[in-house]
């Protein structure tokens, strides 16, 4: 009887350093979870703020895209506007060109057929230097 008495006592001594083992390794065991857990609720809220950048990050490339497009419209319409103004310009200044002779002709026709006069030269040639600065122009 002794001999299992002390058996027992041998094994139950072996049951109780196992169930302070077991309690250390689920008390371990628990820390990692614990750490497991908090390490994935970082990650989770580091993709969470990363999805929500991206998405502004996003949202901000349309809107840039979009002013960059409405800008080069802007610009191709301005374009457009400087080319015509500048068509009339070169017509408008033709036109005066032509106006020009016309009236410098005009005046020479008219002096032609007056009655000689001592500045008559003189209006000649005016008119003919006018002339020739309105062809440069």
């Amino acid at each position: 009887m002794p001999l299992v008495q002390a058996q027992l006592k041998e094994k139950q001594a072996q049951i109780e350093q196992l169930r302070k083992a077991l309690e250390a390794k689920s008390t371990a065991l628990n820390q990692v979870q614990e750490q497991l857990d908090q390490s994935l609720a970082a990650r989770h809220q580091s993709l969470t703020t990363f999805a929500h950048e991206h998405e502004k990050r996003q949202q901000a490339q349309q809107e840039l895209d979009h002013t960059i497009n409405e800008a080069s419209e802007e610009l191709v319409k301005g374009d457009q506007a400087n080319s015509t103004l500048r068509t009339q310009l070169f017509q408008a200044n033709q036109q005066i060109n032509s106006l020009q002779r016309e009236l410098n002709l005009a005046r020479l026709r008219q002096h032609s057929s007056s009655p000689s006069s001592p500045s008559f030269p003189n209006r000649l040639d005016s008119a003919l230097n006018y002339t020739q600065y309105a062809l440069y122009a």
